[in-house]
């Protein structure tokens, strides 16, 4: 069977994706909700090679039907993402983060083609406290359950955030330079970063690989960066100032990359950490450094 892989949401990080794949040959399939994000896919992809773009929303199951018809693998990217409006907005995060993921594992799931299912989560699901958080938590769980049900490879990967994605720091503050300030909630948080191109090739990775799966959540080894630091050195480049806001609702000062009781059942393998699912056998291996910011 020919290889095609679907991709949902035509945003920064599967964009980023689709290039890397298109690029080594291989057919791809955008899924998104939005025209318009479609539309910038497709141009910023056009001298890469023809991507197939379907418009349709991951919580409508027959949507998610048509779109994997002779899909050979997914990469599941598509999320309500920011905090504030998530908090907000919890029926429509949940609609889209938990019951659209239950849509296309279950559709997987079903589908002899499908081989292997690739969940993009965050570092929010450790320790969460917000309903983002929450959501990508439940998605982590659902991928551990459908591999147990199914045997398929299916697994999550855990990340910080994508340096100059939409919607991030970087991209608010381009925004917010021409009013001569940069806004930073507090000058003490530290955040994992990490860019759309390395993500996008630590997931490549772990599709391309046969000994990644089992319902496991794989994170790349990510830089702490403090946000005073990073602030200041912006504001400085661009010759402005910057503004103190506060801490704003659901807002950790330090996120983490794994929880105690991970750690346990974590592991270095391959310049990445592979935390092994509860109640699988854990296999012995070097001993795992701090991950705590």
């Amino acid at each position: 069977m020919e290889r095609k892989v679907l991709i949902t949401g035509a945003g920064t990080l599967g964009v980023e994706i689709a290039r890397v794949l298109l690029g080594t040959g291989i057919r791809v399939r955008l899924l998104d909700s939005s025209e318009n994000a479609l539309w910038r896919a497709e141009e910023s992809l056009r001298d890469v090679a023809v991507a197939e773009m379907i418009l349709g929303d991951i919580r409508d199951r027959n949507a998610v039907i048509g779109a994997m018809r002779g899909i050979s693998e997914i990469i599941h990217t598509a999320a309500l993402k920011h905090v504030r409006y998530t908090n907000t907005n919890p029926t429509e995060t949940i609609d889209v983060n938990v019951i659209g993921t239950r849509n296309l594992i279950l559709e997987a799931m079903r589908r002899d083609s499908v081989q292997k299912f690739i969940f993009i989560s965050s570092d929010k699901a450790c320790f969460p406290i917000n309903i983002y958080g929450e959501s990508k938590k439940m998605g982590e769980t659902l991928v551990k359950w459908a591999f147990e049900e199914s045997g398929k490879q299916f697994c999550s990967c855990r990340f910080g955030n994508y340096l100059g994605s939409s919607g991030s720091v970087i991209d608010r503050w381009k925004e917010q330079r021409k009013d001569g300030a940069i806004k930073l909630t507090d000058p003490n948080m530290r955040r994992f970063f990490i860019k759309p191109e390395e993500v996008a090739g630590f997931v490549i990775s772990i599709m391309e690989s046969r000994k990644y799966g089992q319902g496991n959540v794989y994170c790349p080894i990510m830089k702490v960066i403090d946000m005073d630091t990073m602030s200041k050195v912006v504001a400085r480049k661009w010759g402005v100032k910057v503004q103190i806001i506060g801490k704003q609702t659901g807002e950790k000062f330090d996120e983490v990359l794994l929880n105690t009781e991970e750690v346990r059942r974590s592991r270095i393998i391959d310049n990445l950490i592979e935390v092994v699912r509860p109640q699988a056998r854990r296999r012995r291996s070097a001993t795992l450094p701090a991950l705590t910011c």
